[in-house]
């Protein structure tokens, strides 16, 4: 979904407000994006997602930055949210 990686440009930081965003250097750009109706709460992916799997605090795992998630999280997210908005 996302592009590669790529250093921030001059308007790109100037949208930038606060910690920890103002440290970054690079940026992505997204070829497309999804709204859901619902939010996936991350109790309900805390205990399924591998790189969530015995962490103490999940939530600080997507904080500051962008993850790439592997094939199974981004299985284990997209079953969840199908489940929760009734596609399923």
């Amino acid at each position: 979904m996302a592009g590669e990686a790529h250093p921030m440009t001059i308007e790109q930081r100037f949208h930038i407000i606060g910690s920890p965003s103002i440290n970054f250097d690079y940026a992505v750009e997204f070829r497309e994006a999804e709204m859901w109706p619902k939010l996936v709460p991350l109790d309900l992916l805390a205990d399924r997602m591998p790189l969530l799997l015995g962490r103490k605090n999940p939530a600080r795992v997507f904080r500051g930055s962008i993850i790439r998630l592997t094939e199974r999280d981004y299985e284990i997210v997209l079953e969840t949210a199908e489940k929760l908005m009734g596609k399923r």
